[in-house]
């Protein structure tokens, strides 16, 4: 079976990073994404950054809108090297994964974090494939709040996110990326032109 990156499910699959601001529906285009590869009989497994973040986050008091402690991001970064560690030497060769993050212009780390994935890429013979959601800053406020948002730990405070988006720039890498506005969009529709950019090459 071909499956729409152009491969047979059975040889290798796609590991694709969406990026984008707490809101921006990367969760949820994200499992749009692992369901239409599903769908044509892939393997895909989505690890949002709540997947990574959570472990940590369920051990501390996160409301959504307090600040963090600055030491939690260094456990959740040993427990994501970790994760990728698995992925890139124990995980399935026919498996496709699909990371979100946020991630600033001004991030330290955040090239090597891609080289990181881009590498693992290589390593498994997969495409790597960089997305930018971005949506108007109003939808992005009307997101925010949302009940489901808050039973998966992420922000619920608009004002602090409409804060975070006018001081730090969403990163744009050196490496080819595709950009989606999803304002409109639904994230079906998203998914489609992700998976057609990817099969692009």
């Amino acid at each position: 079976m071909r499956h729409p990156l152009g491969v047979t499910s059975s040889s290798s699959t796609p590991i694709i990073l969406l990026i984008g601001y707490p809101g921006t529906g990367k969760y949820t285009v994200g499992k749009a994404l692992v369901e239409q590869l599903q769908s044509t009989g892939a393997t895909a497994l989505l690890v949002d950054n709540h997947f990574i973040n959570n472990p940590i986050f369920r051990l501390i008091e996160v409301d959504g809108r307090s600040p963090l402690p600055a030491e939690v991001w260094d456990r959740v970064g040993e427990f994501r090297e970790t994760l990728l560690k698995t992925i890139e030497s124990l995980a399935p060769r026919d498996r496709a994964f699909v990371f979100t993050n946020w991630i600033a212009e001004d991030e330290s780390g955040a090239a090597e974090y891609l080289a990181r994935l881009e590498a693992i890429a290589q390593a498994r013979q997969s495409r790597f494939a960089v997305v930018r959601l971005v949506c108007e800053l109003q939808t992005l406020k009307e997101r925010v709040p949302r009940a489901d948002r808050a039973e998966r730990l992420k922000w619920t405070d608009p004002d602090a996110v409409a804060a975070l988006a006018s001081r730090h720039r969403l990163y744009d890498p050196t490496v080819p990326s595709l950009t989606i506005d999803n304002t409109e969009l639904s994230a079906d529709a998203c998914a489609r032109q992700i998976l057609s950019y990817a099969a692009a090459g």
